[in-house]
């Protein structure tokens, strides 16, 4: 029997993301490929926190909205995102 799996293939996986200012959390199922602002807008959904107003970050680097996950090598287990939202830091 042949497969039809690609070598290429990436299996969806769970990026966890952890939101700073009520310590909830949310597991968003992404691939290496899924853009940020794919991200940010499933957050302002699930946390309510506007797309222009959250901060992602992960190992202390900033996610920026036009770039891949991959850019931050992610989705991966031992990595989580922390979301702030900027609107609150301005207080």
């Amino acid at each position: 029997m042949s497969s039809n799996t690609s070598e290429g293939f990436v299996p969806r996986r769970k990026l966890l993301i952890h939101i700073a200012e009520n310590g909830h959390s949310f597991e968003l199922e992404c691939n290496e490929s899924t853009m940020v602002e794919e991200v940010q807008q499933n957050m302002e959904s699930m946390a309510d926190i506007k797309s222009n107003d959250q901060l992602l970050l992960c190992l202390d680097i900033k996610l920026e909205p036009q770039r891949q996950l991959s850019a931050y090598k992610l989705p991966c287990d031992d990595r989580e995102v922390f979301l702030y939202n900027k609107a609150r830091l301005a207080n």
